[in-house]
Parts: C-alpha cells; sequence; structure tokens
C-alpha cells in the first residue's frame, strides 16, 4: 500500500514537469495530490495500530497485563482502543498542501493515568442541620431510697432558693432579727435600728420591745415633756465572765454589757408563717431557720417584758457604750420546778431559734 501511494505521487510529479497542465488540470492535479497525502496519513495510522495490537499481544502471551477472555478477537482490542475519526465527507481544502488550514486530524492516543490528586484544603463549609434524634438509652440502676427527712429537705431548700411561691404570691412573713443590722440571705431587709422598750423602773408602760429605724419622721409635735409614757434604747446586760454570746461581730469589743442593742426588721416572701422557738437551736422539718441566737428579756425584779431571741453573734451599735440603761436585755436561764428537769437543767442560759414557713 505504502509503495502504491509512493508511486503514484511520483507519476503526478513527472506529469507536471514534462506537460503543460492548464489551470483546470493544476486543480484537479492538487486535489489528486490531497487525496495522496490523505492515503500517507492513513496508512501511518494503521501501521501505528497495527504495530500497538503486536505489542498488546506480545504482553498477552507472556502473561502480563490485564486477562481477557477468548472470545476477545483482536478486533476487539482494536475497537478497545480506537479513538474517533475525522469526518471524511467533508471536502479537504484545495490548498492543504500549501497552507496551515488543514481539517482536524485524529485524537491521539491514550496517555498514561495520573496519579490521585492531593487533598486541597479549602474553607469549612456551612453547618449542617441537626440530625434526627438517637434511640432512648437504658434505664439506669435503681438509686437508694431517699429517707422522708432528706425529701422535705430537698423541698425546702429549693422553694428557699428559687423563692417559689406555692398557689400564687402569699405575702410573705416579717420578724425581727435582734442583735444585727442585716437578715439572712432568704431574707429582705425592709430597715435596720435600734432596739428600744420602757424604761426598767418604770411599773407601766409597754411590756414589748421595740426595734426602732435609725431616720425617724415626725408629725405634728410640740417639744417637751407633755406625756406621762417613753420610749428608751436598750442595753445589753451580760456578765463580764459568762456570757454565751460570740463577740466575732461587736468590731474588737471585749464585751457586749452596756453597749445599745441594735436590730434588723426582715421580710421573707415565700414563706407566709414565722415563729420563734425558746430553747430549740434547730427548726422542724418542713420549716426553715432564719436564725437562732439565745432568749432575752427583762430581770425578773424589773417590770414584766417580752422574751426576744438575740442573735447568737450579735452587733453593738457603734458609739453606744454608755451606762444610759432605759430598756434592758437580760440573758435568760432555767428553772426547774414546774419545768421538767433533768430535760432542762436550772441555771442554763436558754437557746431559741426563728423559724419560717
Amino acid at each position: 500500500m505504502a509503495m502504491f501511494v509512493h508511486l503514484l505521487a511520483h507519476l503526478v510529479a513527472i506529469y507536471m514537469f514534462v506537460a503543460a497542465p492548464t489551470k483546470a488540470d493544476e486543480v484537479d492535479i492538487k486535489k489528486i495530490l490531497h487525496e495522496l497525502d490523505r492515503m500517507k496519513r492513513d496508512n501511518a495510522y494503521l501501521r501505528e495500530k497495527f504495530d500497538t495490537l503486536n505489542a498488546e499481544m506480545a504482553t498477552l502471551k507472556n502473561g502480563k497485563g490485564h486477562r481477557v477472555s477468548r472470545s476477545q478477537t483482536v478486533s476487539d482490542l482494536f475497537n478497545l482502543r480506537q479513538k474517533r475519526m475525522v469526518d471524511t465527507s467533508t471536502p479537504l481544502d484545495v490548498d492543504c498542501t500549501v497552507s496551515t488550514r488543514c481539517p482536524p486530524g485524529r485524537d491521539g492516543r491514550d496517555g498514561v493515568p495520573g496519579r490521585d490528586g492531593r487533598d486541597g484544603v479549602g474553607k469549612p463549609g456551612p453547618v449542617g442541620p441537626p440530625g434526627p434524634s438517637g434511640p432512648r438509652g437504658d434505664l439506669g440502676p435503681t438509686g437508694p431510697i431517699a429517707s422522708l427527712v432528706d425529701i422535705r429537705k430537698v423541698v425546702m431548700e429549693i422553694v428557699s432558693s428559687n423563692a417559689v411561691y406555692i398557689n400564687g404570691s402569699s405575702g410573705g412573713s416579717v420578724y425581727v432579727r435582734w442583735g444585727r443590722t442585716k437578715c439572712p440571705d432568704s431574707a429582705q431587709l425592709v430597715y435596720a435600728g435600734v432596739a428600744g422598750g420602757s424604761h426598767y423602773t418604770h411599773p407601766g408602760g409597754g411590756g414589748n420591745y421595740q426595734c426602732l429605724p435609725y431616720d425617724p419622721q415626725w408629725g405634728s409635735f410640740q417639744d417637751g415633756t407633755q406625756s406621762s409614757t417613753y420610749m428608751y434604747g436598750a442595753e445589753y446586760e451580760v456578765s463580764y465572765t459568762n456570757t454565751p454570746f460570740s463577740l466575732k461581730n461587736t468590731n474588737g469589743i471585749s464585751t457586749l454589757h452596756e453597749n445599745d442593742v441594735v436590730c434588723a426588721v426582715c421580710h421573707v416572701p415565700t414563706r407566709s408563717a414565722h415563729v420563734m422557738i425558746p430553747a430549740k437551736k434547730d427548726c422542724p422539718n418542713t420549716w426553715f431557720k432564719e436564725y437562732n441566737g439565745y432568749l432575752m428579756s427583762a430581770h425578773s425584779t424589773q417590770k414584766r417584758s417580752t422574751f426576744e431571741c438575740m442573735d447568737e453573734a450579735p452587733e453593738v451599735r457603734p458609739g453606744g457604750k454608755a451606762n444610759d440603761n432605759g430598756a434592758l436585755f437580760y440573758v435568760v436561764e432555767a428553772q426547774c420546778g414546774a419545768l421538767p428537769c433533768p430535760n432542762y437543767v436550772a441555771g442554763r442560759e436558754l437557746t431559741c431559734v426563728v423559724c419560717t414557713k
């Protein structure tokens, strides 16, 4: 085939050299040359494919490369690697041999497969939607059984710390914290002041102690003494050598004796009832302890007054150390008789506690 194409090309060249062709002959000769050139290219392409197939067959015979079934033929292998052909129905450019405007050639052979691409580094994508809920977990082991006391204690702590109102707002409760100017954390300070009452020598007047504010407000008044009853400040009357109170809140004062008594009015918004329990330091179950201390009142030889619970670590009014007397607070001691002993001990100072619920 190759020799035939070369022979025709030589004959055409001899004709153009010997004869004197016309313009029409030149066009025909150029078309023949184009066709001869195409046949050369086709011949070279077929030779390349033939060599490729021979190499493939040699590889298969040597047991190398991929295996094929017996039904596969040389024609199958040829079609497996054959690239698309140029559309031969398109007429060739007559000037292809003398210019670069030739029709597209065939695709090249398959290249060697490239390696895997390297991992790229891009920006994180948007957060996806939440996934479906997982299955319910297994039931855990049974815990220890709580006592009724523990349950009540937990309930009271929750109610107190979260200011929970049972059945709506209850209005709360109000009490006086004697001996302190601040309220416990569970209560709100209404006001702080000083303790007062009737003079210890007067047989009449009020029989209870009062918590008086530091800044009084006056109504209609007339200065001077027109009344026959009075309000006095109150003092601690305690022994120098035997006092049950802690002195940690007295700012270094060595004794409470003859110092002025302070007080604070406290509001508990979440508990509507309150009670002062003598001879106790702790509250009953379901009740909340506001503070505890020691029971105090007037001296047994003086006029009667109420019993009040003085905080176990009282404060004093700054600058209030003076023997002015007025209303007095004495520590209350137990006495046997109608009071059952030995539960009570004669001469022992009585404790107290203020509880709310």
